[in-house]
């Protein structure tokens, strides 16, 4: 990968004499724009305080609400500064596509980058999260060089480069809702032979196209996607991707390869690794101070101290994902009957009526869709005389709760935060997939690292009591289960030594301080 640095310094070297005109050195200030969900802002604020800690000045910018959530639970940091995203009017964002949501917000900061240089302030470069798909053409209007951030997985990335080439064979992996029971087994018996050094075994069900969310969310998810790809070589300085060599080495060199050989029409840039943006938990067992919710991170800690070691499985699905009734009992039962014990975490929106979760809008539940937690648990479940076995939260420090010695196994829906977390601790997992990446996540968790298990459900990705115990049984118990600690354990000591070593944010931050010709 060397190569590809010594290009990216060129491009920045290229970016600096672009601005020799009237210039003056200052400290570099990044621009940092997540999407706003939790899963994009857990990433790149993990990247902020890597950058504000080696003397980095970081704007952190979300839209109103998301910015508000932040200021709840935010820990003062010298170099990052929390700013929202001017609500301009669609007149004042002055964009072609006004009702684009994600668009309209192109104007707005465009608005924050003028007052940052009001203020003294101006930035060196912008980082900005890939589904936003607006800020390579933010960068471009400001004339500041820019990064697009991949918050997923190499791998991810890969196939959804390669996403013409398997609509090409016959197979839309958008419509796949439609069609699951029909074409489930052929679907797991066809493997993607089409995208060069994928991991060996992975098939067409793995593929990360499957949405829930009912035909026209899934049209309109692949059409961002496929826009948002379209402008992906717009950025001047190239992909940031949060992953690493010791997971995804022949991923990683075979895409830049491609990359530079033109393989991908419209998409020559250069691809960095950066990962794994972590929370500092893993580390230091500090809590990051970025939860959207309320973290109950004392009472987590009080019942997890009084735990054996290892002996907890921690149980939670991510910031999106809903649940009827039934299925919440079907987990709990489960959960119970396998004899371990369990700290789950379920939002307050978490059990949605059976009625909203067939009609696909799940992530729209308004306040009459939600179940109360109270009326979905089992009958007698807050009154049993074993509740020292488990624990319920609305929401947790997950990097905290993972790193704590009494964990020993993870059920997850296998987002990439989350299974990067686990990873650097050294937590084996039940994969519970339900979404996009998730999907693949969990086949690579538990057949290419060879870290977890595949949760046992329907073709409508519903599970049972049954396989709930059987699942966990698995995880935690016998020849298998230690097999998994093992290699959980010999994945968890490379990853930390990325971490201690910390060279791709090294180079990162070599780059950016190259970028620091600025206008006065």
């Amino acid at each position: 990968m060397g190569s590809a640095y010594a290009e990216s310094t060129m491009v920045a070297a290229e970016e600096c004499a672009a601005y020799s005109c009237a210039t003056t050195i200052a400290s570099p200030h990044v621009l940092l724009l997540p999407l706003s969900a939790q899963g994009h802002v857990t990433p790149l604020m993990e990247l902020a305080k890597h950058l504000s800690a080696r003397g980095v000045e970081v704007t952190f910018a979300t839209e109103q609400n998301i910015h508000a959530r932040l200021l709840r639970s935010w820990q003062s940091h010298s170099l990052i500064h929390l700013r929202c995203i001017p609500d301009l009017l669609p007149s004042e964002s002055n964009q072609e596509s006004p009702d684009d949501p994600f668009k309209a917000l192109e104007g707005g900061a465009f608005e924050l980058l003028r007052i940052l240089k009001s203020e003294g302030r101006p930035v060196t470069c912008i980082v900005g999260d890939f589904f936003l798909g607006w800020t390579s053409s933010l960068a471009r209007r400001a004339s500041i060089p820019d990064w697009v951030f991949w918050p997923m997985n190499a791998s991810v990335l890969t196939m959804y480069l390669d996403l013409q080439s398997l609509m090409s064979s016959g197979y839309d992996p958008f419509n796949e809702y439609e069609s699951i029971c029909a074409s489930r087994e052929r679907l797991h018996s066809k493997t993607i032979n089409f995208v060069a050094d994928l991991p060996l075994g992975l098939t067409i069900a793995d593929f990360p196209g499957k949405t829930p969310f009912g035909k026209p969310l899934s049209g309109w998810l692949k059409e961002v996607l496929m826009r948002c790809f379209s402008r992906l070589a717009e950025a001047k300085l190239g992909v940031l991707c949060n992953t690493t060599m010791a997971l995804e080495q022949s991923v990683l060199q075979a895409l830049h390869s491609r990359l530079q050989n033109g393989e991908f029409r419209d998409h020559t840039g250069f691809i960095q690794m950066i990962g794994p943006l972590v929370a500092n938990a893993v580390a230091d067992q500090k809590t990051s101070g970025t939860g959207l919710w309320e973290e109950e991170r004392e009472e987590c800690e009080e019942w997890l101290d009084n735990q054996p070691p290892t002996s907890v499985l921690y149980v939670a699905f991510g910031s999106l994902r809903v649940l009827t009734a039934p299925q919440l009992q079907e987990l709990l039962l489960g959960l119970i009957a396998s004899g371990h014990r369990f700290l789950m975490v379920l939002r307050p929106n978490t059990v949605v009526s059976e009625a909203h979760y067939k009609s696909h809008s799940h992530i729209d539940a308004q306040d009459t869709d939600v179940v109360p937690l109270e009326k979905a648990l089992p009958a007698g479940f807050l009154s049993r005389d074993q509740q020292h076995l488990y624990k319920i939260v609305s929401w947790a420090p997950q990097s905290l709760v993972l790193a704590h010695p009494s964990i020993g196994g993870f059920f997850s829906h296998c987002g990439w935060n989350s299974t990067l977390e686990s990873l650097c601790c050294g937590v084996p997992i039940l994969g519970w997939p339900w979404i996009m990446d998730q999907v693949t996540n969990c086949r690579l968790v538990s057949s290419v690292w060879k870290v977890g298990l595949l949760l046992g459900c329907n073709e409508r990705g519903e599970t049972s009591r049954d396989q709930v115990e059987s699942g966990v049984r698995r995880l935690k118990e016998g020849a298998v289960a230690d097999t998994l600690r093992a290699r959980a354990r010999e994945i968890r000591d490379k990853m930390r030594e990325i971490i201690v070593n910390n060279q791709p944010i090294m180079r990162f931050i070599e780059e950016i301080e190259g970028l620091s010709c600025l206008r006065p």
